[in-house]
């Protein structure tokens, strides 16, 4: 099991946390949807920045969705497998990628029962 992090905004965390993962999700004025899932490792490494830094980057571009935010949520290991690879998305990034095909399916089917918390994020 590891915590991983996904930095948002207040509202979209609120909405992911009670529906699970939308890989259908546009955002306003956005040209297609999510697809996916990124999270980060909790520790790191941050070789694309941090969930805080997205969460700020976020809230910066959509100022009416609630704040900076991070959805941490426990993942079992077998799913987080599911959507690491190599060379795309090893592990060894600290970035872990849910798509379909790769670990999304199993981990919507499993977003209930895995323990989830909001954490407001300060800005700068």
């Amino acid at each position: 099991m590891a915590l991983l992090r996904h930095g948002t905004t207040r509202g979209r965390a609120e909405k992911i946390v009670a529906n699970g993962p939308d890989p259908d999700f546009v955002e306003p004025g956005g040209n297609g949807a999510a697809e996916g899932f990124s999270t980060f490792l909790q520790r790191g490494p941050f070789l694309f920045g941090t969930a805080e830094d997205y969460a700020r980057f976020k809230a910066a571009a959509f100022p009416d969705e609630g704040g900076p935010a991070i959805l941490e949520v426990e993942v079992p290991d077998e799913i987080i497998l599911l959507a690491t690879s190599e060379p795309y998305f090893p592990l060894s990034q600290g970035l872990v990628q849910f798509d379909r095909g790769a670990g999304l399916e199993e981990l919507r089917a499993d977003w209930m029962y895995l323990a989830k918390r909001i954490v407001p994020v300060e800005a700068p």
